[in-house]
């Protein structure tokens, strides 16, 4: 499959389901109509979402869009190259400046 072709089943591809409690479904359909990568990056965010807002907010997130546009949403939310990573007792970390939509407590 070429990129373009891989490019375009993306733009086809929807996330689409009636409920969050169908979300998993959803994306495991939606990934069986996709190259490996893509497959393995809308899995990738699927689990980010995941940890962040559970089951609910994956749902929220995903749910009645095209895997394109998943894609695009979220590389629009990474922040940019980190001011440092590294390790601490198998931990992996990045940090980043803050934003300007974080408040201070």
């Amino acid at each position: 499959m070429s990129h373009r072709d891989s490019s375009s089943k993306e733009e086809e591809v929807m996330i689409s389901c009636e409920t969050w409690k169908q979300i998993v479904e959803s994306v495991n359909l939606a990934g069986t109509q996709l190259s490996i990568t893509s497959r393995r990056k809308l899995g990738s965010i699927f689990r980010h979402y995941f940890a962040l807002y559970d089951l609910e907010g994956a749902y929220e997130n995903l749910n009645n869009k095209s895997v394109s546009q998943i894609f695009q949403e979220y590389e629009n939310t990474i922040p940019g190259k980190p001011l440092a990573s590294g390790q601490v007792d198998g931990v992996s970390y990045d940090l980043y400046e803050q934003g300007d939509d974080v408040e201070n407590h």
